[in-house]
């Protein structure tokens, strides 16, 4: 398989030793670390990846000429971490912002997982999703002698708020406390292209923006959500975890009120029908609730793609969505579904709903918007008016600016 220039030169990063490869998504990371670990000449491969990216690792295994004899390549799911080889040449982590969480039980092992090998790669498009902190639990898995001390890093990278209760409850916001700097010191370890930087040309992406009303009665509801959660926040005896799971409701109220049971229908199930009726192609429908899928689907029938499938059915559910002849809508857990896969065969995509972070959707997106797409994009996103909603866009749009300020100054480095 031949490579492009900024692949070859991808190749060559990574044979230097452990790299963070944090590439925009659709410009190949899979080969170009496949490629670098056969001309590394290991006995021992071992691959790290969401469930979704199994048959497609295996299938890059081919398009890179085949495994070589001397190298064993073992590719393990993240879901089944402790069946994977207990050391080995060279550990690749796909989408390794699933190890973000630097106190999550999946970060931990995959760092003990990572002492036993020579050389780490950590693979993803989207390196960090709320703020400068979220690089060091890759920094310290790549580089553990660099990167030891978690509250060190933030004291010096990270802005952050003091809290009353120490300097262990910091708030940490999303700028870097010098971009310029935390870029510099950054290009050491990541090396990061966008599209436009290398030069790839893919068609146009347009996004489109349905802000829809709510019915009168799914209002009201709404209404009583947030009224709970100002009720949990001012009590003497107020719960996080309550209030979040009255947040919750109201932005599945935002929706639809048959998600949780009642008998309320919403304006946003009859837009999208509309919408899939009129696309005359493949359409993803991504939302952060299985529920909303499921009621969509029920209304204008089509695949369903979720974490309670299996890895068999995720697979099946995919290849009948794609020979579908009718071309019925895909709908798809965005969690989930919007990583790993390449989707080319849809360009039309809707959000149901936002996910929190900017970077998940550019992570949805890309299924479609990648090497290989050869039709315009057209996103489209549905947000009830006056509804929680517009808080989740507010959010994504400071996460946004603030991540982006550190990976402009990223890819001058390059």
């Amino acid at each position: 398989m031949k490579l492009r220039n900024y692949q070859l030169a991808g190749v060559t990063r990574l044979l230097a030793g452990s790299c963070i490869l944090a590439d925009e998504m659709g410009l190949g990371k899979t080969v170009t670390a496949l490629t670098a670990a056969f001309e590394a000449k290991v006995s021992q491969v071992t691959v790290i990846c969401p469930v979704a990216a199994i048959s497609v690792w295996k299938e890059h295994v081919d398009k890179v000429g085949g495994k070589p004899d001397f190298c064993t390549v073992t590719v393990t799911p993240f879901s089944r971490l402790g069946q994977e080889p207990a050391k080995g040449g060279i550990l690749i982590v796909d989408e390794a912002h699933y190890v973000k969480n630097r106190q999550a039980a999946r970060t931990r092992h995959i760092k003990r997982l990572a002492e036993g090998y020579k050389i780490v790669w950590l693979l993803t498009g989207t390196p960090a999703v709320n703020h400068a902190a979220d690089y060091w639990s890759l920094l310290s898995i790549c580089y553990p002698k660099d990167f030891s001390s978690y509250w060190r890093y933030v004291d010096i990278w990270c802005s952050y708020e003091w809290s009353p209760f120490g300097g262990a409850h910091k708030k940490i916001l999303p700028p870097a406390k010098d971009p310029v700097r935390f870029a510099g010191m950054l290009s050491r370890y990541v090396l990061r292209r966008t599209k436009d930087q290398v030069g790839i040309e893919l068609p146009a992406v347009t996004e489109v923006t349905l802000r829809i009303p709510m019915t009168p009665a799914q209002e009201r509801h709404h209404t009583q959500a947030l009224k709970e959660i100002i009720l949990e926040l001012s009590g003497k005896n107020w719960f996080i975890s309550n209030a979040a799971v009255a947040y919750m409701r109201a932005r599945q109220i935002a929706i639809d009120a048959r998600i949780l049971g009642a008998t309320v229908t919403g304006n946003k199930l009859p837009v999208l029908q509309g919408l899939l009726e009129e696309a005359g192609s493949r359409v993803i429908v991504f939302s952060e609730f299985v529920d909303a899928l499921k009621l969509a689907h029920k209304e204008s029938p089509g695949w369903l793609y979720h974490g309670g499938l299996s890895e068999s059915q995720r697979l099946a559910c995919l290849v009948n969505w794609k020979q579908d002849p009718l071309m019925r809508p895909l709908y798809m857990s965005r969690a989930v579904g919007g990583v790993a896969l390449t989707l080319t065969e849809a360009h039309t995509c809707v959000f149901l709903d936002e996910p929190w972070n900017s970077t998940d959707r550019e992570q949805a997106i890309a299924r479609m918007h990648r090497i290989g797409q050869v039709h315009p994009v057209t996103v489209y996103s549905l947000q009830s008016i006056d509804s929680v909603e517009e808080h989740v866009i507010a959010l994504q749009s400071g996460k946004r600016e603030a991540l982006a300020a550190v990976h402009k100054h990223l890819l001058k480095q390059a």
